[in-house]
């Protein structure tokens, strides 16, 4: 019996988000799933679109994207868990398919999918992030970034999931515990693509890639993202 997905998806007002990604679950050819959102108190209606789909809504306090899937993964019956920022949009219908497939070689215990942005700035996904993927990947420091990461129910709990004190980069730590801590493998679906939104480097001319890069260049040295330093902010509260 194929194992049971639980999807993750941390939120904070995304009406005008939320189904496009929900529609792309929807389609997947392998239908043995659960889909949970984990909002942070949306005021929209965030959450009315998730229950009319028949996800399951969780409510937390608003701290960040790493707490936002911790509390959601408690909630899993899934042996399998997929995190999805809520602008990610999966581009076939067989991508579940494939984390099987991935996960089912004993020394996986995680992985991720090739990248596509939509949006203003998509240069900076579609070329520059692409070929960081690349590169990370063969110095076997991985980049899974929070748009989608998919991992073993045991491997997550044997890590005690995402660093709830790193607010930026707490996704490329993950991955790196999994292969650091567990010995396993973190795998780059590079057949399979992940659509997301560029939004988020939309506000305020580079401001935001230049912040994100100062956060990886202290992540990269430090092993560590300081809260008093890199704060996280939800895209839905960024101001253009």
């Amino acid at each position: 019996m194929s194992p049971k997905i639980s999807v993750i998806i941390p939120t904070l007002n995304e009406e005008n988000y939320l189904a496009r990604t929900l529609d792309s679950i929807k389609k997947q050819k392998f239908q043995d799933y659960e889909v949970i959102v984990s909002d942070s108190g949306s005021t929209d209606n965030t959450a009315k679109i998730a229950k009319s789909y028949g996800a399951k809504v969780i409510t937390g306090p608003k701290r960040g994207p790493g707490a936002g899937r911790n509390l959601g993964a408690k909630h899993a019956q899934g042996e399998l868990l997929m995190f999805m920022d809520s602008d990610s949009v999966l581009k076939s219908d067989d991508m579940f398919n494939a984390i099987i497939e991935t996960m089912n070689k004993k020394d996986v215990g995680g992985g991720f999918f090739k990248v596509k942005g939509i949006g203003k700035k998509s240069w900076l996904y579609n070329h520059f992030f692409n070929t960081l993927l690349e590169l990370f990947c063969l110095l076997k420091k991985p980049l899974t970034g929070g748009y989608c990461i998919f991992v073993d129910k045991k491997s997550f709990d044997a890590l005690n999931g995402f660093d709830e004190n790193i607010e930026i980069c707490e996704d490329f730590d993950f991955s790196w515990r999994i292969i650091k801590k567990l010995n396993k493998k973190v795998k780059y679906v590079r057949k399979r693509t992940v659509e997301t939104s560029t939004r988020r480097w939309e506000h305020g001319s580079l401001k935001q890639p230049l912040e994100y890069s100062r956060a990886f260049l202290n992540f990269l040295l430090f092993k560590k993202v300081p809260k008093d330093k890199f704060k996280f902010k939800a895209a839905s509260e960024l101001k253009k």
